[in-house]
Parts: C-alpha cells; sequence; structure tokens
C-alpha cells in the first residue's frame, strides 16, 4: 500500500511564501500523527498594519464579542480601540490605522487564546 498523501491548502489571503518547506515538512508530520490527510491555512505571517486590517474585517463580519473570545488580553486592547474609534465615527483607514499604530508593541503578543 502506498504513501498517504498530506494535502496543505491555502485559504486565499494566505502568503504561501511565507511558509518554509521546512514548515510544510513538520505540518504534514503532525497531520499523519493526527490521522489528517488534508488542512487548510487561512492566514499566516502580517505585520502590525496587516493584522490591524484583518482584526478589522472580522470585527466588521463577527462583531467584537466574537473577536474578544478569540484573543488574549493584548488582543483584546486592539479590539477595544476599534469600538471606541466606531463610536467616534471614524473612517475605515483611520480605525485601522489606530488600531496598528497605536498598538505596534502589543501586537507580538496578540495571540490566540
Amino acid at each position: 500500500m502506498g504513501e498517504t498523501v498530506r494535502i496543505i491548502n491555502f485559504k486565499n489571503n494566505s502568503d504561501k511564501a511565507k511558509v518554509s518547506e521546512k514548515s510544510k515538512k513538520i505540518i504534514k508530520e503532525l497531520m499523519e500523527t493526527a490521522g489528517i490527510t488534508e488542512i487548510t491555512i487561512t492566514s499566516t505571517a502580517r505585520n502590525a498594519n496587516e493584522q490591524a486590517r484583518a482584526m478589522y474585517n472580522n470585527l466588521e463580519a463577527e462583531g467584537a464579542e466574537s473577536q474578544k473570545k478569540l484573543y488574549g488580553s493584548a488582543g483584546d486592547k486592539i479590539i477595544d480601540t476599534y469600538i471606541e474609534s466606531k463610536k467616534a465615527e471614524k473612517k475605515q483607514v483611520q480605525i485601522i490605522v489606530d488600531m496598528g499604530i497605536l498598538h505596534f508593541p502589543l501586537y507580538t503578543s496578540c495571540k490566540l487564546k
């Protein structure tokens, strides 16, 4: 019997180039251990402004409450900035700038729960 093929898909907005061959090999080893044949990577590494844009889009689509369930305290502060900026009726681009630039030091600790 042949070796099982492990497939790594990338969602449209994820950057395949940011996932090294070494990382892909490790992912496939983990897939084998877990008995999984196919996965989808939905996002890859982002800078602070890209992360702010992604969070903004998710906040618009899913709401602040659902997003606060995903992030730790640093991410929650960025979400709070979104809420405050929306209340102040700022435009989308200014909200994203506020979320990204004002919280750049927090970005490195803005991890999913």
